[in-house]
């Protein structure tokens, strides 16, 4: 197969000329998809590019010579090295770039492997060093590519493998000493992984090379252990290109292509020349080659169809010329097609064919065949234009000239049916058979035709541009002439149309607003547009009329943008370009299957949903060259649109383009705090921001590849704006102040065809308040608010019971002092004089006759209470001040004071003592004293007890006093509260004891005291 680059434009008119001779043909051209091209005048920071990738965000990364760029449908980001930043990337010449694992985009550039951390917002730059190689040469990385198991794969002077978690560096360098390194001491390039056998296929500048990971091996034609067919070509550096289990080499010297299974290791091939040097080599998504050259077009070799196929230039939809060389192709996953050219991208889109754009005389040049009116007959469209009256065939893309302006141009009026044709010329109207071209019948008018309707009565209404309307027959022959001097309010009419009933809707120029004629009536009734907003002339020059379902009007004005009128209201709604028009000057409207309504303006193709009042657009450019109204719309016979504008007739599906649009994929370019930008703060969702972070700003965007392709954008920060935020076609969100809390950020934007998307991007943000605002703050303020009030509290209670305690030890001791004070009266004063006492009546017994048995009775008994009273002082001197407790301590004591209790027979007393080895202080005995003195003069004088158990013992720094009676017990609840209890509570306090009660009415006493040792 030979394929030579054809003379496309020559070799295309000669194809026109010979088919018609009788007429003459021009060239045309369908283009089925829209082209778009991104350049530095879009922001690229330079026109020549190496290679695009998508990564899983959405993003595009542009490798360049002249940095990194990232798209994001509307902006470009680029990266440059800085001489004084080590974390920018280490040079601007980027060769290739893939995006890791871990989403990390790597970069081969003229100085080493860079790595773009997303995380943090920073490279990282690996230099490749090895011993045996010159740095500078060996950081000239051509190559890049990742293995099943994450590792970077770089090549240049040597193969190089990088792993991304370690960052450790391996070389594969040549070797003339072993045969299975690389083939030759030169750069490698054009890496390709081949998953299937784990190994990556390379180029040198002499041979082609394979890699095997496992073994660490090189295979090419000097080593081939397994003979390979792929390392038997002729060419040993042939072109390659590797996809799925295939692997295409391009052999120069014998002018094949070869199709290497790398699986089954099968070799076949087909013969294909150049005349052109093959510049680049390359394969698309579905494994197709594609070579690209220099100076000519690219061409693509369809391997399942064995053709090839050259692409040719085409029109973007800026204006901009492809002129089909490009290097690489990428599909990214709108299956879009991206072609890295020296002039920038171009991008075919993928529309699935829901528009068509009929281009007139290819590619523009000259003077351009401007559309002013036309219709659809069959699969023809006949044409007025600049330059002529022409026949357009849709099927095969022919153009033919009628006649030209020499014979003054037709304006195209109505298809009247049956190959017939109603033409306007200068103040005559022509009804032409399409299957001759000829005229066959021609009516003079006072006036030059503007637009013609036909009702159901099959009557003819030409409206003219100087001179009314006029009333033909359907045999063309004028019934009646209105002007307004029979009843219409102005003769300049540029729109009509028919109700399909009764009323004919009629546009006038000149700001003389709109009619309705009644055609059964033969009736005008005029109608005059009123606005709040400020009034004007194009207000009321009306270009287009319908009615919709209801029967109420759409009106389509000059400047004024469009009016529906509700005529049982007769009021008047205006939209124009701030509330979503593409322009305030309306062309035509037609309604679709579903009532939206689609609006022909002079910048564009709108579309207004009547029920939300939503208004979209169809992006592709129909812009006029001028001010003046163009008839520019009509309906096929299958439902389809069709548009004309300056050189071009574009056809929509209007179902099909609504119902596939998809939604906008919105992208989060940036993340700015204070005009800083923070990557770092978008790796991970909520977005954390703290109390001094409430100033901030969001970049977002709508992946599209086009910045001129129309968004627009809006935004609300949920708990902070009330309502959204429209920021017409600039995706940023600016935030001032905002108050710390839990907010969550939507985003929305429009489709291509201007549809909001039904369900909104929500990014949570959560903004730290200050720690003195946090409600653990609040928690540890309230706690030690509450620990100091309790400390308050406890210490006033402290010291309430500290000056309690001292006045009771005031009491007490008191007290002692008190009882040893009586004690020692008592003894010197009171037990003297009983003792003289007794001493005296002693000696009055001599006195006493021996039968004087009333004296004798009397002086006994007299001894017997001298004696008791002794007893009573002695038994009081005791609990009044006990010497032995003051000589010998506490235990002594009770012990003395139950010895001596047993030997007045006063009651049984039982003592265990247990742990107490040495004496305590004097206040601590003589407290536990009292106590123990106080428990039994209770039970002697209310318990009618005959056996006392008394238990003291020290326990782990405790005293324990257990004290048992055997009495009738009483009601603590009734008696506890008397003079001996309350003293035995005073002095159980004083030394910080407790006391427990177990008592009743007929049941034993019971009392359990512990009193700390650490007291003692």
């Amino acid at each position: 197969m030979h394929l030579r680059q054809p003379k496309i434009i020559l070799f295309i008119l000669m194809y026109f000329f010979s088919v018609v001779k009788e007429i003459h043909p021009l060239y045309g051209q369908v283009r089925v998809t829209r082209v778009e091209r991104l350049s530095t005048v879009n922001g690229l920071s330079t026109n020549q590019v190496n290679e695009i990738i998508q990564d899983r965000d959405g993003f595009y990364w542009i490798a360049t010579l002249n940095g990194l760029n990232r798209f994001d449908g509307s902006t470009f980001h680029v990266f440059q090295h800085s001489k004084n930043d080590s974390t920018s990337i280490a040079n601007n010449f980027c060769n290739k770039v893939l995006e890791g694992n871990n989403g990390d985009i790597w970069v081969a550039t003229l100085r080493g492997v860079c790595r773009y951390q997303k995380r943090k917002g920073v490279f990282k730059n690996y230099f490749l060093q090895n011993a045996s190689l010159n740095n500078n040469i060996s950081n000239s990385v051509l190559g890049l590519a990742m293995d099943r198991n994450g590792n970077i794969w770089a090549a240049s002077y040597g193969l190089w493998k990088i792993d991304p978690l370690t960052d450790s560096i391996s070389c594969y360098v040549y070797n003339k000493q072993d045969p299975g390194s690389v083939s030759e001491s030169s750069s490698l390039f054009n890496i390709s992984y081949d998953r299937t056998n784990n190994g990556f296929w390379m180029n040198t500048d002499f041979a082609l090379n394979f890699f095997d990971i496992k073994s660490g091996t090189f295979f090419h034609h000097r080593n081939n252990p397994f003979n390979w067919q792929i390392f038997q070509l002729k060419d040993k550096r042939p072109f390659f290109a590797k996809t799925n289990s295939f692997l295409w080499a391009y052999d120069r010297t014998n002018n094949r292509l070869y199709q290497y299974d790398t699986i089954n290791r099968f070799l076949s091939s087909v013969p294909l020349f150049f005349d052109q040097k093959i510049s680049n080599f390359s394969a698309d998504d579905e494994a197709n080659p594609v070579f690209s050259f220099e100076l000519v077009p690219s061409v693509i070799y369809y391997w399942r169809l064995q053709k090839a196929e050259t692409f040719t230039h085409s029109v973007t939809s800026s204006g901009a010329v492809f002129s089909g060389i490009f290097n690489r192709i990428y599909k990214d996953r709108d299956n879009n097609k991206w072609l890295s050219t020296n002039e920038g991208l171009f991008i075919i889109e993928n529309d699935a064919n829901l528009l068509k754009t009929y281009l007139l005389g290819g590619i523009p040049s000259g003077t351009p065949h401007i559309i002013y009116s036309f219709v659809k007959q069959k699969n023809n469209l006949w044409l007025e234009t600049r330059n002529g009256f022409y026949k357009y065939d849709l099927e095969n893309q022919k153009i033919y000239l009628i006649n030209g302006n020499e014979q003054k141009s037709n304006r195209v009026l109505l298809n009247a049916g049956d190959s017939l044709l109603w033409l306007g010329g200068i103040n005559k109207i022509f009804l032409m058979d399409l299957r001759n071209s000829k005229i066959v019948s021609e009516i003079s008018l006072e006036g030059n035709p503007y637009f013609a309707i036909t009702d159901k009565q099959k009557h003819v209404w030409v409206g003219t541009w100087n001179n009314g309307l006029y009333e033909l027959d359907e045999r063309a022959r004028v019934i009646t002439h209105y002007n307004n001097k029979n009843g219409l309010p102005a003769n300049y009419l540029i729109c009509g149309w028919y109700d399909g009933n009764r009323e004919l809707w009629l546009g006038m120029n000149g700001g003389n607003g709109f009619t309705k004629f009644d055609l059964v009536e033969r009736k005008f009734e005029s109608f005059l547009i009123t606005s709040e907003r400020k009034p004007a002339i194009e207000f009321n020059s009306i270009n287009a009329i319908i009615n919709d379902k209801q029967g109420n009007l759409w009106l389509g004005t000059h400047g004024g943008g469009i009016y529906y009128f509700d005529r049982k209201q007769h009021h008047f709604q205006n939209y124009q370009q701030s509330d979503g028009l593409s322009s305030n000057n309306i062309n035509n409207f037609r309604f679709d299957s579903s009532g939206n309504l689609w609006i022909s303006t002079f910048n564009g193709i709108d579309i207004l949903d009547t029920s939300t009042k939503n208004i979209r657009h169809v992006n592709e450019p129909i812009q006029q060259v001028n001010t003046d109204h163009i008839e520019n719309s009509i309906v096929g016979d299958d439902g389809t649109f069709f548009y004309s504008a300056n050189n071009k007739v574009l056809t929509v599906n209007p179902g099909k383009y609504i119902t596939v649009s998809p939604e906008a994929t919105l992208l989060i370019s940036e993340l700015n705090i204070f005009d800083k930008e923070e990557p770092s703060l978008l790796a991970n969702l909520p977005i954390q921001l703290s109390y001094n972070q409430n100033f901030f700003s969001i970049a977002f965007s709508v992946l599209k590849v086009s910045p001129d392709i129309p968004a627009q954008y809006k935004y609300r920060l949920e708990g902070f704006n009330n309502d959204w935020v429209y920021s017409n076609n600039k995706g940023f969100a600016n935030f001032t102040n905002v108050p710390p809390g839990y907010y969550t950020l939507l985003l929305n934007a429009t489709n291509e065809t201007g549809k909001w998307n039904n369900k909104e991007l929500a990014i949570p943000i959560i903004i730290s308040p200050p720690f003195w605002k946090t409600w653990w703050f609040y928690i540890v303020c309230t706690l030690l608010l509450g620990s100091l009030i309790l400390f308050a509290i406890k210490n006033r209670i402290g010291q309430f019971k500290k000056r309690q305690q001292e006045q009771l030890r005031l009491v007490v001791a008191t007290q002692e002092r008190e009882k040893k004070s009586i004690a020692a009266e008592l003894h010197d004063d009171l037990g003297v004089r009983l003792s003289a006492l007794k001493y005296f009546i002693s000696a009055l017994k001599k006195h006493l006759r021996p039968n004087d048995g009333a004296g004798i009775e009397t002086y006994n008994k007299t001894i017997s209470i001298i004696d008791e009273s002794v007893e009573d002082v002695r038994y009081l001197l005791i609990n009044l001040s006990p010497k032995t407790l003051n000589d010998y301590g506490y235990l002594v004591a009770v012990e003395d004071l139950v010895n001596k209790l047993s030997k007045l027979h006063v009651i049984n007393i039982s003592l265990v003592q247990e742990g107490i080895e040495q004496r305590m202080r004097a206040d601590v005995e003589a407290g536990l004293y009292r106590i123990t003195q106080e428990l039994i003069n209770n039970t002697l004088k209310h318990a009618d007890a005959s056996l006392v158990t008394l238990s003291i013992k020290k326990i782990n720094d405790i005293i324990f006093l257990k004290y048992t009676d055997d009495g009738k017990g009483f009601d603590h609840s009734v008696n506890g509260k008397g003079y001996g209890m309350e003293n035995i509570h005073t002095r159980v306090a004083l030394l910080n004891g407790k006391i427990e009660w177990e008592t009743g009415l007929g049941k034993q006493t019971k009392a359990t005291i512990t009193i700390p040792y650490n007291h003692t």
